[in-house]
This record gives C-alpha cells, structure tokens and sequence, in this order.
C-alpha cells in the first residue's frame, strides 16, 4: 500500500506544473488554440492577396475538344477546319451547266457524319477591368492589415486574461493560506474555551458557538480552495496545458499614470482593433468602386494554337492559330449595378458610424478603468492599513480573552475583523493589478506583451 501511494504521489509530481506568470504567458502564446487560429486567418488573407495578384497575368490552358456529327453546316466548317474540303463537299459534283444553280446538292446538304479533335493551348489575359483588380488588390492588401491588426490586439487581449487568472489563482491561494491560518486560529480559541468550561468559566453556548465558527471556518477554506480550482481550470484552458496545478505569487506591471486627454489619444493611435476597423471601413469604400468597375468596357485578349483534325494529330499540316481582343460594356441591366452601388455606399456609411461608436466606446471605458485604478489604489492602501490594525487587535483581544477580560464573543468579533479584512486585502491588491494591465489593453500599450 504504501508503495502504491508513493508511486502515485510521484506520478502526479512528475506532471505536476508550477507556473509564474512569464511561463503562463509563454505557454499561452504557443498553445492557445484561438490565437493559432488567428494566426491562420491573417495566412489566409495573404493567400487571398497573392491569388488576387495572379489574375492580371491571365491563364494558359490545355483544351481538348471532340465532335461527330452530320449536321452540314458543322461538316462543311469541319472539313474546312481539317483542311480536308474537296469540290464535291460544295455540292459541285451536281453542277453541270447553269441552268443547275437552283439544284440543292445532296453531298452539301445531306453529308455524312464526321468527327473532329480540336488539340489547343490557350492563353487568355484581361487587358482592362474598369479598375476592378485594382480595386480588389487594395482590398486585399487592406483585409490582410485587418487580419494582423486584429491578431496583434487578440495577442494583448489573450495576455491580458492570462494576467487576469494568474493572478486570480495567486489571490485564491493567499485566501486559501488566510482561511487555513483562521482557521488555526479559531481551533486554538476552541481548545482555550473547552479548558474554560471544564473549569467553569465558560458556558455551553460558547462551546457551540466555536463548534458553529469552526464550521464557518471550513466553509471559508473549502470556497477558497473552489475559486483557486477555478482559475487555475480558466489558466489551464488559456494555456491549452493540463499540467499547471499550481502558480507563484502576484505579477504586477508597471504603469506611469497620465491624463486622460493623452490616454484618449495614445489609445487611438496605437489600438491594433481600431486601425483594424478603419480598416474595415477603407474596404467598404472600395467596395463601392469595385461596383463602380461595372461602368467601364471589359477588354479581354486572348491566343490560341492548335490542331485540328478527324483523328488526333500534332501534324504541322493540321495546325492554325488565333488571335484577338474581346471588348464588353454594359449598355442597360435594369439599374441594377446603380442599386448595388447604392447600397455598398450604404454599407460604407454604415461602417463609418460603427468606427465612430467604437471610438467613443473606447473614450468611455479608458475614462471607466482610469477612475477604477484611482479608487482601487486608495481602497488597496486603506485595506492594508486596516489589515495590520485588525492582527494587532485580534492578539490584543486573544490576550485579553485569556485574562477573562472580555467575552468569547468578542475575540470571536475580533477574529472575524482579522479574516475579513485579509480577505478585502487581498482583492484590492487583484483588483488595482488586474485594473492596470485592463487600461494598458485599452490604450493599446505594446508593453502588455512583454
């Protein structure tokens, strides 16, 4: 038995993971799956580009066509095609003097089937769109800025929730740590008020009053231990890892606070979401004159060299060539290339009110966070104060309860102020950390993936 609980124990040890935050951070950046995921998508949006590149240097094709058929105007061009035309096919053989003009010739009208192998390679190019490639070009180029801008802000957001549940783990740990030493400490106030009952200076309803806060006591420790799962589950899943069981103690960054007129501008200029929205909305102009692109003549030019014959040849006899230029415009469709301008310059309008609200958004919680960091410092700052008066007085009072100079209930009074005020400690501190490391994700600050 004991062999087993010790090769257990070494089991667990060995893929056991205690992590700070540098390493969490790390983790998370080689393993989150929304992140690789991103990462593809701004892959994707270079691919896109590349093949919208593509498209101005045309194709070239291999084509192969195979026909039988007996109807006459198809024969005759046929035999025309495979250079393999005689007299008779015109119907001549029927001819014999003028008076024949008005005879419909058997051998022209009513031939026999033929087949036909049209062997070619075809080079096809677009000359002119009316500006659609490069319309499309720059929307492409556009789309993969989008893409990196948005994968860049995922990178910060991603470092921020790491930042978020490490250290909400450190704060569930230290409560753990707070629960288990009131917990100590409330077993030795039991051990003092059993001693006083059986000496008969203590009643029974002190001796069920410390059953009930010990009980209290576990419940505190057993939640504690419930939120430190918690996070550390949120960490785990952010990190993509199911080996970290453990964490270090707080990562706290640094911050030089400023006015909120410079945060407001800071923000704007370096929010990898915004340039990413602008984006959006530069691709909605352009897609206004991809439509635009509709108005313009379409010049094709196209060359083709081939064989053509009754059975499949490479003879130079058999060969031709082609060449020419297809021209397109668009006389009339119904206005409907009007309406589909119509609403893309919607769309456009549309996107540039949503970039609007996003900035005003982002005044707003810049303006939110900024005034919680001010509160959070001042509450962290009292809370520590009121936490080193709370341990003088509960040692005082514990003494005083031993002199039998105060009642049970109020050394139980003063050890309830002791564990609360650790607690309330303890979320000040996660509270201006997790505060800071929010206002450098909204003002875009770089440091935030440091």
């Amino acid at each position: 038995m004991k062999i087993l609980l010790f090769l257990f124990f070494l089991f667990t040890s060995l893929f056991a993971l205690q992590v700070d935050y540098d390493k969490a951070r790390e983790l998370a950046l080689q393993n989150n799956a929304l992140l690789q995921q991103k990462i593809l998508e701004s892959q994707e949006a270079t691919l896109q580009k590349s093949e919208v590149d593509a498209q101005k240097f045309g194709r070239v094709y291999l084509s192969e066509e195979f026909m039988r058929t007996n109807q006459a105007s198809h024969v005759f061009a046929s035999k025309l095609a495979s250079r393999e035309a005689s007299f008779s096919d015109f119907g001549l053989g029927s001819y014999t003097n003028p008076s024949d003009l008005h005879v419909k010739p058997s051998d022209l009208n009513y031939p026999s089937s033929v087949q036909a192998f049209d062997t070619s390679i075809v080079y096809e190019v677009p000359l002119f769109t009316g500006f659609k490639l490069s319309s499309l070009e720059e929307i492409a180029s556009l789309d993969i800025q989008a893409k990196k801008s948005f994968l860049s802000f995922y990178e910060m957001q991603l470092l921020h929730q790491v930042l978020l549940y490490y250290n909400k783990a450190v704060a569930a740990k230290y409560e753990i740590e707070a629960a288990k030493k009131s917990s100590e400490a409330i077993k030795q106030v039991s051990y003092l008020v059993s001693l006083n009952y059986k000496n008969g200076m203590a009643t029974e309803v002190d001796t069920l009053t410390m059953k009930k806060r010990e009980l209290e006591a576990a419940s505190r420790y057993s939640n504690a231990t419930n939120n430190y799962q918690i996070a550390l589950s949120n960490l785990r899943f952010l990190c993509a890892t199911k080996e970290i069981d453990d964490v270090d103690s707080f990562y706290i960054r640094a911050f030089n606070y400023e006015d909120l007129e410079s945060l407001h501008v800071k923000a704007f200029e370096a929010r990898e979401d915004l340039k990413a929205m602008q984006n959006l909305q530069d691709i909605a102009k352009k897609n206004v004159d991809l439509i635009k692109a509709d108005d313009y003549p379409k010049i094709n030019g196209f060359a083709k060299y081939g064989f053509y014959d009754s059975s499949l040849s490479s003879s130079s006899k058999k060969d031709y060539y082609m060449a020419g230029i297809n021209i397109e415009l668009n006389i009339f469709d119904a206005f409907k290339s009007s309406y589909a301008k119509e609403k893309e310059e919607v769309k456009y309008k549309k996107q540039a009110q949503v970039v609007q609200e996003y900035k005003n958004s982002i005044i707003k919680d810049i303006d939110e966070s900024f005034y919680n960091i001010q509160n959070f410092l001042k509450i962290e700052k009292e809370s520590e104060a009121t936490l080193e008066l709370n341990e003088l007085l509960f040692e005082k009072t514990k003494l005083m309860y031993e002199n039998q100079m105060i009642s049970i209930t109020e050394l139980l009074e003063a050890e309830a102020n002791l564990y609360n005020a650790k607690s309330r400690y303890i979320q000040a501190r996660l509270n201006t950390i997790v505060s800071k490391s929010q206002l450098l994700l909204l003002i875009g600050n770089k440091d935030l993936k440091k």
